[in-house]
C-alpha cells in the first residue's frame, strides 16, 4: 500500500510545483524555472545512477558505505558546479533566461540534500520500510507547496528556488532524524538481549 502511495505521490511532487506557478506567478517565471530544473535534473544524473545500484546491493545485505561517501563527494562537486560554473556558461547558451542564473545558483544546493534523500530512500527500500519514504515525500510536498506560495510572491524566481530547497531540506533532514532514532532502538534491542 506504502509503495502503491508513494508511486501516486512521487509524480504529483514532480508537477504541483509548476500546477502552482503558472497561474499564481505566470508564465514567465514557469520558463525561468522549467530551466532551472532541468540544469539541476542534468547534475542529478549521477544520484539516480547510484540510487539504481544502491538498492539492490542494500536489499542483499551489502555494505556499500564507500559507494555513499563517493555519492556524497561528487554531489557537492555537482553543487560547485552549479553554483559557479553554470552561471558563467548560461548566458552564451541561453541569453534570454539570465533570470534564471541566481535560481540555478539557489537550486545547485539542493544536491547535497537530494543525494541525501537517494541515500535514505534505497536504505528504507531495502528495509522495506516504504512507509517512511511516504512520509518523508509527504513532508517534501507539504513543505513545497506553501513556501512556494509565500516566497514564489515575495521574490519570484529565487524565491520559488529557496522554496525547493527548503523542501528537499527539510525531507532529508526527517530522513536523517528517522534512520538515527532507527539504528538508537536497534542498539538499544541488541543491548537488552
Amino acid at each position: 500500500l506504502y509503495n502503491y502511495l508513494y508511486m501516486l505521490t512521487g509524480p504529483a511532487h514532480s508537477h504541483i510545483d509548476k500546477i502552482i506557478i503558472m497561474p499564481i506567478l505566470g508564465a514567465a517565471i514557469l520558463g525561468n524555472y522549467a530551466l532551472t530544473l532541468q540544469f539541476i535534473t542534468i547534475m542529478m544524473i549521477f544520484s539516480q545512477v547510484f540510487y539504481k545500484y544502491f538498492l539492490p546491493q542494500e536489499s542483499a545485505g551489502y555494505n556499500i558505505e564507500k559507494t555513499k561517501k563517493m555519492l556524497i563527494i561528487i554531489s557537492i562537486l555537482m553543487t560547485i558546479v552549479g553554483y559557479f560554473l553554470v552561471p558563467l556558461i548560461l548566458p552564451t547558451v541561453f541569453p534570454k533566461y539570465e533570470e534564471s542564473i541566481e535560481a540555478i545558483k539557489i537550486m545547485s544546493l539542493s544536491i547535497i540534500p537530494m543525494s541525501i534523500v537517494t541515500i535514505y530512500t534505497s536504505k528504507f527500500f531495502a528495509l522495506e520500510k516504504s512507509k517512511i519514504v511516504l512520509i518523508g515525500l509527504t513532508i517534501s510536498v507539504g513543505i513545497l507547496i506553501p513556501s512556494m506560495l509565500i516566497l514564489g510572491r515575495l521574490y519570484e524566481i529565487n524565491g520559488v528556488a529557496a522554496a525547493y530547497v527548503i523542501s528537499i531540506v527539510f525531507q532529508a533532514g526527517y530522513f536523517y532524524y528517522t534512520n538515527r532514532k532507527m539504528n538508537n532502538m536497534n542498539k538499544q534491542n541488541t543491548d537488552n538481549l
